[in-house]
This record gives C-alpha cells, sequence and structure tokens, in this order.
C-alpha cells in the first residue's frame, strides 16, 4: 500500500510568516526590555499581534539623551516629544503599568511641552500611580487631588522658595517623598487608605513639618528620615495608627525620650538618632528592632527596654547600651531574655565584658567591636552562623552545635607576647565548622614560627573549608601555605583572598591508608605526635588554581613535591 508523501516543513520566511508574532507575549516583553525605546517602539509596526504587545508593555522609558546618542540620524528634541506623545496615544489603558521614565531639559517656549506634560501626567493618573522627579518648582503650593491616583513618590526636586504640599486623594496607598529642596509643609488630608509614608531629605531642614497625618487611619509603614520631630508629636502621632507594622527612623535628631507601645508593630528601626537617651517599647509581636550609630561609637548612649517584645527574633544594637531586658547590663550578657531570637548582632558595645547564655533557636550571632570581650559562652544548638570582629579572645569557651560557617575579623594590635599561642586556642575553637574564614591585616599574623609548632600541636583537624582574607599583599605565599597546612592538617580546600578578591585556590587530596616512617627531618618538625596524621606523610594530589599573577607558584610546586611523603599532580590555571 502506498504512502502519501510527507508534508514538507513550512517555511515561514519563504511565505512571509513573521516569526517573531509567533513568540509568547512575555518573551516579547522580556526582548523589549532589553532595547531602547525608540527601537521598542519600531516593533509595534511589525505587525498586528507585535502592536498589540507593545501597547501592553509594562515599562516606558523616554530618555531624550540616550535616543540622542543611538540615532542613526539627526535626532532633535521636537522629535523626541512628538515620540513620546504618540507612543502615549496608542498604548493601552491599562492597570499593571511598572515605570514611566521621562528625562529630557525641557524649556516652556519649546513646541509640545505642555501637551507632552499634561499627556504624561494624564497618562500616569489613568494608571493609578504617579513619580515626578528631577523638576523645578516655582510656586509656594501644590496640591494633589487626583481621585484614582494609588502611589505617588516625588524626588530629586527643588524649589525656590518655600512650598506647602497638600495630597488629598481619597484612594492613595502609597506617598513618598525624597530630597526635595525647598519644601516646607506636607499636608496629608483626606488619605484614609494610605499604606506607606516616607520622607527622606540630603539634609535636615530646620523648618519641615509633616502635618495632618492623623487622617492616615490604615497606614502600616511610616519611613521619617531627617525630620526635625519631638518626641512628644512622634508619641501623638502613633497613638492614632492602630495598624502600624513598620517604623524607620533616621536622623531625627531631636528625639531624646520615647514610650511606643504598638500591637501590630513587626519592624522597627533607629539610625544616627544621635540625641535619644531612652527608648521604651511595648509591642508584644515585635520581631526584628535595630538600633545604629555612624562610627565612630562616641558620645551619647542610649538605653533601651525590650522586655516586653516577648516574640524579638531580630535584635541588632550598633553603639548602644545593653540593658535591653533583665539580665543585660553595660558589661555582662547573661540571659537572652528571648525565647524566640534567631539572629543576635552587637557592635561597638565597648564596655561588654562577658556573655554567657542559652539561646535555643539562634541561627546567626555577630560580634563586633566589643573590645573589653573576655569571657564567652554560648549554647545555641541550631547555630548555623557566626561572625567574631576584635582582638584575639585570651580566655573564651565558645560552646555551639551544628556548625556550619563562622568568619573572625582579627584586629591588628601588633605581635604582642604569646600571641601565636593564643590565636591557636582562640580559632581551635572553631574546629569542628564546616567553614572557617579568617579576615586579617597581614600575613605575618597566620605564619605559625617553628617555636609555636614545635611546642603545641594543631587544633583545627576537623575543619574542611579555611578562606582567608588579607588586607595588605602577601610577603611569602610559602611560609604562609606552610603555616595554614599545621594549624589546619586535614583540610580539604584553602582559599587565598586579597581585598576580597579571590588570588589563589588549593584543594588537597588524602590517602588516610597510607604508612610512613619518621626520619630526622620528620623528628625536626614535630609532625605526627600524639597520633595526629600530619599533611606531609597522607597528601596525594594538590590541586592549585591561580586566579592572580603572582611570582611563587613555581615554589609552590616545589614545596609540595619536596615535603609530602607521595607524589603530587598539579593543575595550574595561571592569569598571564
Amino acid at each position: 500500500m502506498d504512502h502519501p508523501p510527507a508534508s514538507p516543513e513550512i517555511d515561514m520566511e519563504e511565505v512571509g510568516i513573521d516569526k517573531y508574532s509567533y513568540l509568547p507575549e512575555p518573551i516579547i516583553h522580556q526582548i523589549m526590555s532589553l532595547l531602547p525605546t525608540e527601537d521598542s517602539t519600531r516593533i509595534s509596526t511589525l505587525s498586528k499581534s507585535s502592536l498589540l504587545s507593545w501597547r501592553s508593555f509594562p515599562i516606558l522609558d523616554f530618555d531624550f539623551y540616550l535616543m540622542e546618542s543611538t540615532s542613526r540620524a539627526v535626532f532633535t528634541m521636537d522629535m523626541f516629544l512628538n515620540l513620546v506623545i504618540h507612543s502615549l496615544e496608542r498604548r493601552a489603558l491599562r492597570s499593571d503599568l511598572r515605570r514611566l521614565r521621562f528625562r529630557a531639559c525641557l524649556h516652556h517656549r519649546q513646541h509640545n511641552v505642555a501637551v507632552v506634560v499634561r499627556r504624561m501626567v494624564n497618562f500616569a493618573i489613568e494608571n493609578k500611580r504617579m513619580s515626578l522627579s528631577g523638576l523645578q518648582l516655582d510656586f509656594t503650593n501644590l496640591v494633589l487631588s487626583c481621585p484614582l491616583i494609588e502611589e505617588f513618590s516625588i524626588t530629586d526636586c527643588s524649589s525656590k522658595v518655600g512650598i506647602c504640599m497638600t495630597v488629598c486623594s481619597a484612594k492613595l496607598k502609597t506617598a513618598k517623598f525624597k530630597n526635595w529642596i525647598g519644601l516646607d509643609t506636607i499636608h496629608m488630608d483626606n488619605a484614609a487608605c494610605l499604606e506607606s509614608f516616607s520622607y527622606s531629605g540630603d539634609t535636615i531642614n530646620e523648618h519641615f513639618q509633616i502635618i495632618n497625618l492623623s487622617s492616615c487611619k490604615s497606614l502600616k509603614i511610616l519611613k521619617l528620615d531627617g525630620v526635625s520631630i519631638t518626641d512628644k508629636w512622634l508619641e501623638n502621632l502613633l497613638s492614632q495608627f492602630f495598624s502600624l507594622e513598620i517604623l524607620k527612623l533616621k536622623l531625627c535628631k531631636q528625639l531624646k525620650n520615647l514610650r511606643i507601645s504598638m500591637g501590630h508593630l513587626k519592624i522597627m528601626s533607629f539610625k544616627d538618632c544621635t540625641s535619644l537617651e531612652n527608648v521604651d517599647v511595648v509591642a508584644q509581636n515585635l520581631e526584628f528592632f535595630r538600633y545604629s550609630k555612624k562610627l565612630p561609637f562616641t558620645g551619647r548612649r542610649c538605653n533601651f527596654n525590650l522586655s516586653k517584645c516577648t516574640n524579638l527574633k531580630d535584635l541588632q544594637l550598633i553603639g548602644a547600651r545593653l540593658n535591653v531586658t533583665p539580665g543585660w547590663t553595660e558589661e555582662e550578657i547573661s540571659t537572652p531574655g528571648f525565647s524566640f531570637l534567631e539572629r543576635l548582632k552587637i557592635e561597638g558595645c565597648k564596655f561588654l565584658k562577658t556573655i554567657n547564655f542559652y539561646a535555643e533557636h539562634l541561627k546567626h550571632l555577630e560580634l563586633r567591636g566589643c573590645s573589653t570581650l573576655q569571657d564567652t559562652e554560648i549554647d545555641a544548638p541550631n547555630l548555623v552562623s557566626f561572625v567574631y570582629g576584635g582582638p584575639v579572645l585570651t580566655s573564651s569557651a565558645i560552646i555551639f552545635c551544628k556548625y556550619q560557617y563562622a568568619e573572625l575579623h582579627l584586629y591588628y594590635l601588633g605581635l604582642v607576647n604569646d600571641y601565636y599561642r593564643r590565636l591557636r586556642d582562640f580559632v581551635g575553637k572553631f574546629g569542628h565548622y564546616q567553614t572557617l574564614t579568617l579576615v586579617c591585616n597581614a600575613d605575618s599574623q597566620l605564619i605559625f614560627p617553628f617555636e609555636t609548632r614545635e611546642m603545641f600541636i594543631a587544633r583545627l583537624f576537623d575543619l574542611k573549608h579555611l578562606n582567608i582574607v588579607l588586607k595588605t599583599p602577601i610577603k611569602s605565599m610559602v611560609d604562609l601555605i606552610d603555616g595554614l597546612l599545621w594549624l589546619v592538617p586535614h583540610s580539604e580546600t584553602i582559599s587565598i583572598n586579597m581585598a576580597c578578591k579571590l588570588h589563589a585556590k588549593f584543594k588537597f587530596y588524602y590517602n588516610s591508608t597510607s604508612k610512613f616512617e619518621y626520619d630526622e627531618d620528620d623528628t625536626k618538625m614535630g609532625c605526627c605526635r600524639y597520633g595526629i596524621k600530619c599533611w606531609r606523610h597522607f597528601l596525594t594530589r594538590v590541586e592549585m588554581e591561580i586566579f592572580e599573577k603572582f611570582d611563587e607558584w613555581e615554589s609552590l610546586q616545589s614545596f609540595f613535591m619536596k615535603m609530602a611523603k607521595a607524589e603530587i599532580t598539579t593543575s595550574i590555571d595561571k592569569i598571564e
């Protein structure tokens, strides 16, 4: 029985079918997002389906300077303004507009300027959001009374005279004011649906005021940056926001003594509020609290009472006093005080001497700049990361379980007496981690002298991965690797970083069943004492990856071939 011949494949180009039109709309939008607006506009002329995709594209970015630089012909301002008008007229009215951006230097006598501005404002209003940036405003009163607007922001604007801004929009949900020079007053009237309000200025304006936020009964997010507000004003305001969940204050330098009681508050942050002396917080649902000051941590230190914040999960105190709950004092932390705490960061608490507590849920612990810290005993069975910054601790008993990662920033105070023994004892507390990162100023801080190796044994037997971050150039890579392999005799990898950039990485392979006999050199080096197998007798292969050019890679290869008791295979990826 004869079968009909198979239908030949149709060549879409031969029959005039546009392959682009058959792409899914999200793919077309992704392609358009990678093109300048002028080129993405041309896509609309390919076919009817491409026109529909272009009309639904949620991003409009009109940049005269970019279009002028990429245009193949002369590109004038009039051409640019006509393109903007044409694009907006052909756009579909959609509620999913994500961004409308316009960048150009306009003069009021230019043709179509008023038409373009009016059309963009109307288009933004129709799509329920408006963002203004880089405007020079020359009037004293500005009223936003657009009944459909849900999102409004104005950034990087300036005024020659003081402006009073009044916002009265019943459906407005988000209002953002940032870097507006010359803004004197904000009135929020008839904003019952407002959920987020934020103000941020480059410098503190002593005359700036926020009035009538009391109408914002649905407010959930309040962010104030560089505002001259008083304790009484803030407390009265917050007492009216029963739904507030996020409160962030920055550079509010008139605040001194606050008592905040809010049932729904989840996030609270104070940054560089330098006059604060006392903060008393009653917020049972608070999960995140942060107080921070710029370095150096000098001047007034703030006291906190967070004992009623029983559900706190993330606590960060930077340059603050530690009396946040019973058992915490300026010199000692004897109990966590928070049953559900998962992250704790303490920095710049220069009087802290002792830490001794049990924290069942703690996962991340960070201690930095606590220069007087002496005794540390922490039982945290679920801890997965520990970061420490400071001098080598002389007396510490750190008790952790289920560790995965530790990072130690060892401040350089000079190689004082007994430094290397103290360093060995300190880092030895982290031998059961998977990964340990040591951040030091110079490689000399990590090159253990022969006298230390002869008197003591290494402590990091189980550590798998060692990362070294150095701030100054390496004097001797061979000496550094030799010292690190004494400290971490069974490491699987050692990575060397310079200024946070990977410099070299070493992978080590061992044969645990190898037998060896001591010789005179072994006796001199004191290796394999107390039944501990050193790297020299069990190393079978080293893979060296060199990411930054340096002169010692051949010396390193000779070092491994000479010191190990087995044949070494090296793999070197050297950058020329």
